[in-house]
């Protein structure tokens, strides 16, 4: 078995604490839109109802991985470990959420210059934070003795990340049908696939800890499913919206 370089009973809290900051800056934000909006600005409020729902998602999500992380503290190593590799993903779809809410806030009030840095700059993070579920997952192949071909269909479905992106995102008709019919579908993913993680996790804590093992497909699943997560949200952030006439 190898041993990973970190004691994730350790480090649990600070990702709990991070987490539940995130959480708080998304309902924060949430009731700052609301306020800004008001009940007589019915045409602001409808611009800013796509950012709205995203923050208060990305409120949720945060709060549930937050929750995840806490529950590690005081478990032994090697369900600690397991708990901690699967709870990585909830903690990038929060990221995601939080990213496309933000996005879709500065696409209603800010200037095209800054929407484009904004965008390109989620972009990066985007990838960066898939590219840590990579690192984690295939940890935790390493560490529970999954093999080289678990690695290899985790790398596959890393790379998969940057081609589909880098195919769709410059076909400006496919993005906008994908934007336009899709996100009530990207919302709902994102809730159901971290509550389905949670239930993952609990539903593996009532193993006994001699029988504890981590199946091959599960980390592949969590890399294709926030892969897949990954570049749709880079295709909501790349949808360019027609301004709506407020005269």
């Amino acid at each position: 078995m190898i041993t990973p370089p970190f004691d994730a009973t350790a480090i649990a809290s600070n990702h709990s604490s991070l987490t539940g900051l995130l959480s708080g800056f998304s309902l924060v934000a949430l009731f700052l839109l609301i306020e800004r909006s008001g009940p007589d600005k019915s045409l602001l409020q409808k611009e800013l109802s796509r950012a709205m729902l995203l923050l208060f998602i990305a409120s949720v999500i945060g709060t549930l991985s937050s929750f995840l992380y806490s529950s590690i503290v005081g478990l032994t190593q090697v369900r600690a470990y397991f708990d901690f590799f699967v709870a990585g993903p909830v903690f990038a779809i929060t990221i995601l959420t939080l990213l496309a809410g933000v996005n879709e806030v500065l696409r209603v009030v800010a200037s095209a210059e800054v929407i484009t840095l904004s965008r390109r700059i989620s972009y990066f993070v985007i990838l960066f934070s898939v590219l840590r579920v990579w690192q984690d997952l295939s940890l935790a192949a390493n560490l529970f003795g999954l093999g080289t071909g678990v690695q290899v269909m985790l790398t596959a479905a890393w790379i998969a990340l940057f081609a589909v992106a880098a195919i769709v995102i410059p076909s400006h008709n496919v993005m906008r049908w994908i934007s336009r019919r899709t996100f009530s579908a990207f919302c709902y993913v994102s809730v159901l696939m971290s509550f389905g993680i949670a239930f993952v996790i609990a539903a593996h804590n009532m193993v006994p800890e001699t029988e504890i093992s981590l199946p091959k497909a599960e980390p592949v699943l969590l890399m294709v499913s926030v892969s897949c997560l990954g570049t749709w949200a880079m295709i909501l952030l790349a949808y360019e919206r027609t301004p709506v006439d407020k005269n």
